[in-house]
């Protein structure tokens, strides 16, 4: 469902930017990948039944209690993600390779989960991997 608002929310930007398709920036990425995040974060508010379900695992009050504050970091890391442009300026390209390595931590963090049965390797988490792997890609390339 992420995937959707994200392409949406790209489709939307070039309208904006007067129909024309806009240039692929680090500083897009980076916004991208907030707004990814911050949709994740949102999700863990409003669904945590459907994102513990996706994973095949019982929701209990301490679990939900859990994914609220982990939704909040999602969100705050979302909101980091879409102001270091600004913030980081002419120091971009460093904060992006930075951000790279991160990712990618976390990617084969949830690609090992995946491969020892903790989160069931469903096309749903699959899926999911897809829009983080481009953009930890695109991190590393336009950081480079």
């Amino acid at each position: 469902m992420a995937e959707v608002f994200l392409a949406i929310w790209v489709i939307q930007l070039n309208k904006l930017n007067g129909g024309h398709i806009m240039a692929l920036t680090l500083s897009l990425v980076f916004r991208v990948m907030g707004v990814f995040m911050g949709l994740w974060g949102v999700g863990m508010w409003l669904a945590p039944e459907t994102l513990t379900g996706n994973w095949e695992w019982e929701l209990t009050n301490e679990m939900s209690t859990m994914m609220q504050f982990m939704g909040t970091i999602m969100i705050f890391v979302g909101v980091i993600h879409w102001q270091m442009p600004t913030w980081a300026k002419d120091n971009l390209k460093t904060a992006g390779m930075t951000f790279a390595i991160i990712h990618t931590a976390l990617l084969v963090l949830n690609i090992y989960e995946l491969a020892v049965d903790n989160i069931p390797a469903n096309a749903m988490n699959i899926g999911g991997l897809i829009p983080a792997v481009i953009l930890t890609g695109l991190f590393y390339l336009k950081s480079r």
